[in-house]
């Protein structure tokens, strides 16, 4: 049987307790290595937590519009993904609440994914410079290297490569 995005954890404020069942363990046997551990999240929820999803929905912190995933990001398209509006401070807080959990069990930083727009960016990194573990005050997050605003670039200036394919005949990405 295939596992359904809710039994991953998968955008959901859950985590995949299957593979791993015990986080605050292991973020502790990591850092015992000086091991930082980060987490990948999106700008957006699953239904798959109808509790999580309800509650931003009936609070209008969502974006306009229904995103209905392809395979990679809603595993047998049975979920319905809407992306938070994080330039609303009370959707962001409480994204920031929800996320809390995983940083409070030792996540020390995040590597967003999506449209890496200013808000969004700032979420995270304000969250790992006020509760990551080892960042001291510092903060840090990997962003999307697809960003359009020089001053975010100057600002927030770790990113990831984006979806790259791991190939000699790669061309030039983004």
């Amino acid at each position: 049987p295939t596992r359904r995005s809710s039994d991953l954890g998968y955008l959901d404020f859950k985590g995949d307790r299957k593979a791993f069942p015990d986080l605050p363990r292991l973020t502790k046997e990591l850092a015992r290595h000086d091991v930082r551990f980060g987490i990948w999240v999106w700008d957006r929820i699953l239904d798959s937590n109808p509790e999580v999803f309800q509650e931003f929905e009936a609070k209008g912190y969502f974006k306009e519009g229904r995103i209905v995933g392809d395979g990679w990001h809603n595993v047998g398209l049975k979920s319905i993904g809407r992306s938070v509006d994080f330039s609303n401070p009370a959707a962001a807080g409480l994204w920031g609440k929800k996320l809390r959990p995983f940083l409070d069990a030792g996540v020390d930083f995040f590597k967003i994914d999506a449209n890496p727009v200013t808000d969004y960016v700032r979420t995270h990194l304000e969250l790992s410079q006020k509760y990551g573990r080892h960042t001291r005050g510092r903060g840090f997050l990997l962003s999307h290297c697809n960003r359009g605003s020089l001053p975010d670039i100057k600002r927030y200036p770790a990113a990831w490569t984006g979806d790259a394919e791991a190939s000699w005949h790669q061309p030039d990405y983004p």
